[in-house]
């Protein structure tokens, strides 16, 4: 009995650590994941801000169209992502953002043009960055809320 014992010390201190190196591959794969919705987030964020960035008085009724869904669909993607990043615990930002997607479903004229564009741009590109900047959302809600 003795000696097996002194056998099985040996063998459970190997399952130790391989227990510690699997959990410490986990952890490293959790975070490699979280940085990658992360990153999928503030991409689809940022493509919406692209259709955004354009000059619509120098662009063609096709080119309005394609950067009106552009902007559309990202917001839309980054909507869809947005409770499994590290943005989750944002509500407020989560609840403008939505505020902005309906806000541009429901305010597009038949040219495809986006009323108010630099504000929304501007705001999309602060609020990445300051996502907890309580007056920035309050203050582009009271602007959702004129418009």
């Amino acid at each position: 009995m003795k000696d097996f014992k002194k056998n099985m010390i040996p063998i459970l201190s190997l399952l130790l650590i391989f227990a510690f190196v699997m959990m410490f591959m986990m952890k490293q794969n959790k975070d490699v994941l979280q940085k990658s919705i992360d990153h999928t987030f503030t991409n689809a964020v940022s493509d919406s801000m692209s259709g955004l960035s354009m000059d619509y008085s120098k662009i063609d009724a096709d080119e309005k169209i394609q950067y009106y869904y552009q902007t559309v669909s990202n917001l839309r993607d980054a909507l869809d992502v947005f409770h499994v990043t590290s943005y989750k615990k944002y509500d407020k930002y989560f609840e403008t953002l939505n505020r902005l997607y309906i806000y541009l479903l429901e305010n597009k004229n038949e040219r495809y043009e986006i009323k108010g564009q630099s504000h929304i741009f501007e705001f999309l590109g602060k609020s990445l960055a300051y996502p907890d900047d309580i007056q920035l959302i309050s203050d582009f809600n009271d602007y959702l809320d004129e418009n």
